[in-house]
């Protein structure tokens, strides 16, 4: 299966395209970190894709504000660079425009993986992540990651946790967590359920959260980011998908 890249790059040394921008947006008070990319955070995206893709990719397609590849970037058929204003047919300083026309390139693959520039693998990637190696369909993360595929074939395992969820004493041990209280704290603020109902999803997304953490060590300081993992486990129990 061919399958290409494509990077959306500014280079904000580009007087040119400077000159253009503030014409267009006179006003605009915008950071230029958001363009700024004295850091080179595309060389490390690059090294990534080598360090880590464990399959074969076709082309790199960069879309950039000058038409040009990024300077570290040796000329080579298979790196194409590509005037993002050939895409979208105008001037634009909007990344969310960018992106919505990026499947106008011409020649893409019908499966690309899109990065930003600052975008770095840091673990191995296989096709088999992405694509299902029988029926060829696109996959959801919850279907690529073994722990998550083992749940959502073996229904049995959610009703189990609902049934522990559910016991007074594991009740009484989560509340007196901290870091458990801080995201339930989060948790109450929302107002699609009972509050019944956020507190057996919140029980539940308790046992994922220990379950992740041990499995995957994906263990995480920032409370939102603990939440998010957990509502992402509890979907897939509950077939809410």
């Amino acid at each position: 299966m061919e399958i290409d890249i494509v990077f959306t790059y500014v280079d904000h040394t580009d007087e040119e395209w400077r000159r253009k921008r503030d014409k267009h947006l006179p006003d605009s008070d915008e950071n230029t970190a958001r363009f700024d990319d004295s850091l080179e955070e595309i060389r490390y995206a690059l090294r990534s894709i080598d360090a880590h893709l464990k399959f074969k990719y076709r082309r790199i397609y960069f879309v950039t504000n000058n038409g040009a590849l990024p300077w570290f970037v040796k000329p080579a058929p298979d790196m194409i660079p590509i005037l993002y204003s050939d895409l979208t047919g105008c001037e634009s300083y909007n990344s969310n425009t960018i992106e919505a026309h990026l499947h106008k390139i011409e020649g893409l693959s019908e499966y690309y993986l899109y990065f930003n520039d600052d975008t770095i693998l840091t673990r191995d990637l296989y096709l088999q992540d992405l694509i299902h190696p029988h029926t060829g369909d696109l996959m959801w993360y919850a279907e690529s990651d073994p722990l998550f595929s083992f749940v959502s074939r073996h229904p049995v395992i959610s009703q189990v946790i609902n049934f522990i969820s559910a016991l007074p004493i594991i009740n009484r041990v989560l509340d007196n967590i901290p870091m458990i209280s801080s995201v339930g704290r989060l948790n109450s603020s929302l107002d699609t359920a009972s509050e019944s109902s956020r507190n057996q999803w919140f029980r539940i997304s308790v046992i994922a959260i220990v379950s992740i953490s041990k499995i995957k060590r994906l263990i995480s300081s920032d409370a939102w980011m603990i939440f998010h993992l957990s509502m992402d486990f509890v979907t897939i129990l509950t077939g809410t998908a």
